[in-house]
């Protein structure tokens, strides 16, 4: 993944998935959820899938920290493999930031 990804959403729906890379080891990766101004509820959802091959279905699995309904700013710590993560917001009425870092592999 292109370092660091930055998102910014102002309106409801399912947002654009952030590909991470699933075969670095060992897996680190920090997300910042940033109610920048305003209120919002989202949830922060990831997946083990392959969402660039056409014939996977992902199974999208919802994150402990940042479940549908959160409300408030977080900040996710991934230290196990995924492949892509994103959020979907249901109600919004101000600026929801997504940041995320991912180490590069030295060995």
């Amino acid at each position: 993944m292109a370092q660091p990804v930055y998102q910014t959403h102002t309106t409801t729906g399912t947002k654009t998935a952030i590909l991470l890379d699933h075969m670095q080891a060992p897996f680190n990766a920090n997300v910042a959820c940033v109610l920048a101004t305003g209120s919002c509820t989202y949830g922060l959802f990831y997946t083990l899938d392959d969402v660039n091959d056409a014939s996977v279905t992902a199974r999208w699995l919802e994150d402990a920290t940042a479940p549908a309904g959160t409300t408030a700013t977080k900040v996710v710590a991934l230290t196990s493999p995924i492949r892509a993560l994103r959020v979907v917001i249901t109600a919004i009425s101000g600026t929801l930031e997504v940041k995320v870092l991912q180490g590069m592999s030295i060995n």
